[in-house]
């Protein structure tokens, strides 16, 4: 699907976005507890990909970490950045395709949570996503993402 489409799927969703997402909210947040939470120790910079409406990165960037929010959507964008700004958080958002992303420096950590890699269902677009992704780590970075259904 072409991106622009893709991205305009999500207009309607957004505004429903964290309530939709609200069931997973407690194993997201035990799977970062007992994974990612140790794994961010002498971290200084991260991206939270295809990020929806910012909740990961906003509490990446209360951890002190440099964070950028990169999403498809324009909507989710700034649904993103007006939540950083009502809670008083410094994020840098990046409307940007997955497959292509690019962030004006190299990070420590890339995530990619919430099944969002499901939304690449081309072997030829994963292996994009990977080489967006390794252009955007450090040496020695991390990628961490999640994939719950088996399809």
């Amino acid at each position: 699907m072409p991106p622009r489409q893709q991205a305009s799927g999500y207009r309607i969703l957004a505004r429903h976005f964290d309530e939709i997402l609200e069931p997973l909210r407690k194993p997201l947040e035990a799977a970062r507890r007992h994974i990612l939470v140790p794994l961010l120790d002498g971290l200084e910079s991260a991206c939270d990909l295809a990020c929806g409406t910012g909740s990961t990165a906003i509490e990446l960037a209360r951890r002190g970490l440099e964070t950028y929010a990169v999403d498809l959507s324009p909507v989710m964008c700034r649904l993103a950045r007006e939540k950083a700004r009502r809670e008083g958080v410094r994020l840098r958002v990046i409307r940007a395709d997955m497959r292509s992303f690019a962030l004006p420096r190299t990070v420590d950590l890339v995530l990619c949570e919430g099944d969002a890699l499901n939304h690449v269902p081309e072997r030829r677009d994963l292996l994009r996503v990977a080489r967006a992704v390794r252009r955007a780590l450090r040496p020695g970075g991390l990628f961490y993402f999640d994939v719950n259904h088996s399809r």
